[in-house]
């Protein structure tokens, strides 16, 4: 069982030679699944794609890019038994863009711990003392361009003089060094310094502390090509969320429901939502309460059965 995600294990290269390895377990006689953790629509497949990415040569790319991804992906799935994907809108992308035959295709959605615990803040860094007792926004994850870090940023600081005793949480390790400079100078230019905190790469305990603490959490994505990590993290501590209205995000999350949608790029969607989420007590109580109900169904334990169902099918079949 092999998991397979765009730069998982470099570059361009070891792209191409993912599907070798998948061919060459086939040839010793193993039957291989892969998880395909994302699938990138075609049409989005352009240069401003390659550039937020920081593909290299993104004009020259593009035309590249667009002939090597669908090979892979038609490589990928000729040569294993089974894929498996965490949600409905990657199944029709790998079908619709990459012709892939939709029974090779398992749906089981991502997984997230039966049981949280409130976590801990670990002693080194000066951000710990200035959250404590405070009200958190809470933006989690890698900082990288296809995030929209930027527009959270400036819808939050279009806020802080109605709720001034809000502050803003980024955390997450960098990807993009230019990326997080850029961010930087954003914070101080907005103004926005005592606001804005950037954590950088914390671990385990202290993600549990601030997801348990925060008011709620802001996921501004541009892009969505695969199943959110973060947004399961939510389900998990069972918090109330805003996210963009694209791929599975716009999938997994039902407007006034289970969460907010707002629209990608836009500051002022954004801070709608997010002075709606700040305002409307009842709506958030609501959508704490649906999802309760969805933890309930992502639970590590239900997912675990579901992959050894898709195993023992494997198993019974010739």
């Amino acid at each position: 069982h092999l998991q397979h995600e765009i730069n998982m294990y470099g570059g361009i290269s070891t792209a191409l030679l993912f599907p070798v390895l998948v061919f060459l377990l086939r040839v010793f006689g193993f039957r291989p699944v892969v998880t395909v953790h994302a699938a990138i629509p075609i049409k989005l497949i352009d240069r401003r794609f390659l550039e937020v990415f920081n593909w290299p040569y993104p004009k020259l790319l593009t035309p590249v890019v667009k002939l090597i991804f669908p090979a892979v992906y038609f490589l990928i799935s000729l040569f294993s038994e089974k894929i498996i994907i965490h949600t409905q809108t990657i199944k029709k992308c790998l079908e619709s863009d990459y012709h892939i035959n939709g029974r090779k295709i398992i749906i089981i959605p991502h997984g997230v711990p039966d049981v949280v615990d409130e976590g801990k803040l670990l002693s080194g860094n000066d951000w710990r003392g200035h959250i404590v007792g405070k009200k958190m926004i809470l933006y989690f994850g890698y900082l990288h361009k296809r995030k929209g870090v930027e527009y959270l940023l400036r819808a939050f600081s279009n806020l802080t003089s109605s709720f001034p005793d809000y502050l803003l949480v980024i955390a997450g390790g960098t990807i993009q060094a230019n990326y997080f400079s850029e961010l930087k100078n954003l914070v101080t230019n907005l103004g926005i310094k005592d606001k804005v905190i950037f954590t950088g790469f914390i671990k385990t305990p202290e993600i549990s502390y601030l997801m348990y603490h925060c008011e709620f959490v802001v996921l501004p994505a541009i892009y969505s090509i695969a199943a959110s990590g973060p947004l399961a993290q939510v389900f998990a501590f069972e918090k109330p969320v805003i996210v963009t209205r694209i791929g599975s995000y716009a999938e997994e999350i039902t407007d006034g429901v289970d969460g907010l949608l707002v629209e990608p790029g836009s500051v002022e969607s954004l801070g709608a939502g997010m002075r709606k989420m700040i305002m409307d007590e009842k709506l958030k109580r609501d959508i704490i309460a649906a999802v309760k109900e969805r933890h309930e169904t992502r639970r590590w334990s239900k997912i675990a059965g579901l992959t050894l169902d898709s195993y023992n099918s494997l198993l019974n079949t010739n």
